[in-house]
């Protein structure tokens, strides 16, 4: 009797994983489609490259996790490959996504300026030193590991 419920169980459960991969393989598929799509259009009207090269690299995020969603469905001994490609390619995104940033600004230099014009106005941000001008502190305990940080130049290297 314990076989025929470990049988019926299994027999669930790979019907259900094989209801999964299907249901996940029709929405990756749609995904993929559409930002494919998304992409080629932007690469269609390639008429600001400074900010759209950054923006493609993210929107590859779509096909990279739709793709590795399926393959660790479908094949399960490959999750901790595609898990590591995964984190790899989104650090590469976040990495993109700043640049984009920098990008819409108008550049790293126009950056450094904007960042050096709003630290010299007087801003009542909590976080920043009201000692010391163009200086953001950090919340406490931060501020006990971390030393303040002067707004231009030097922050936008740090934080890039």
């Amino acid at each position: 009797m314990e076989s025929f419920l470990i049988t019926t169980a299994g027999e669930k459960s790979t019907n259900l994983h094989t209801w999964a991969l299907f249901i996940g393989g029709i929405s990756a598929l749609i995904a993929l489609l559409l930002s494919t799509l998304l992409i080629l259009q932007h690469l269609r009207a390639y008429n600001n490259p400074a900010e759209q090269k950054w923006i493609v690299g993210v929107l590859f995020m779509v096909p990279v996790y739709a793709s590795e969603s399926v393959l660790s469905l479908w094949y399960p001994r490959f999750s901790m490959e595609c898990d590591i490609l995964r984190n790899c390619y989104e650090a590469f995104a976040l990495y993109s996504f700043g640049n984009y940033l920098v990008a819409c600004l108008g550049g790293e230099d126009r950056t450094i300026e904007y960042l050096k014009s709003q630290s010299s106005k007087e801003l009542n941000a909590p976080l920043l030193n009201q000692n010391k001008k163009n200086v953001v502190g950090h919340p406490f305990p931060l501020n006990l590991i971390i030393r303040p940080w002067d707004l231009g130049q030097e922050f936008y290297r740090v934080s890039k």
